[in-house]
């Protein structure tokens, strides 16, 4: 039996998906496909469920920075690594990190610890302007 939603019950089943198209499915009682189809069908649908996508990822950065604010091992581990590869340093002992640019102009090296305190204060500054944006979105 073919369903025919309207563009309203679409964006009511968007609205805090997550962007995850199988909860989407789930709110219009059909299968992942017709949800996509319905999705894709209107400019203003389309635009809610990337918004919704966007939220999730942001909700994810911010506590990526929290963890890194508290000083969470996995998540300096994490900054450690991919700033190493970016530099072009391969992996990162993570007993001692030397953060020595790839063309040497600028070396530095102490404990993870050490480099933690550092990437700790300046994600404190962006969790204060994430709090400071959700206070005025809440305005």
């Amino acid at each position: 039996m073919a369903k025919n939603y309207t563009k309203q019950q679409v964006l009511d089943a968007v609205k805090n998906s997550a962007g995850v198209m199988e909860y989407v499915a789930i709110k219009l009682n059909c299968t992942w496909r017709t949800a996509r189809k319905y999705v894709d069908k209107w400019v203003e649908t389309k635009d809610a469920f990337d918004h919704e996508e966007c939220r999730l990822h942001a909700l994810a950065y911010k506590g990526y920075h929290k963890a890194i604010a508290e000083c969470e091992r996995w998540a300096i581990e994490r900054v450690l690594d991919t700033s190493a590869r970016r530099n072009g340093h391969g992996l990162v002992d993570h007993k001692s990190v030397d953060m020595t640019s790839s063309d040497g102009s600028m070396s530095q090296k102490g404990t993870p610890e050490e480099y933690a305190k550092k990437v700790a204060e300046a994600t404190r500054e962006i969790l204060e302007m994430y709090r400071r944006k959700d206070d005025e979105d809440e305005e």
